[in-house]
């Protein structure tokens, strides 16, 4: 399920809210590594097994 602004849709750089996307660990690490300077790389399976949805916000492709 993805959530965006239609009357923009033009715009490349769009906002996009996905409900449980498919989310790479290397895409998850660089947003953690930009956002906590001491995360180390991980494998995001454990959190995925116990999760019932995530959100991912987009905008122009990468993660935001």
């Amino acid at each position: 399920m993805v959530i965006s602004d239609s009357s923009r849709a033009d715009d490349a750089d769009d906002e996009v809210l996905a409900v449980s996307p498919d989310l790479s660990d290397a895409e998850l690490n660089e947003l953690f590594g930009a956002s906590w300077p001491d995360h180390r790389p991980t494998s995001f399976a454990p959190v995925w097994s116990r999760s019932l949805v995530w959100i991912a916000a987009r905008r122009g492709g990468p993660l935001s």
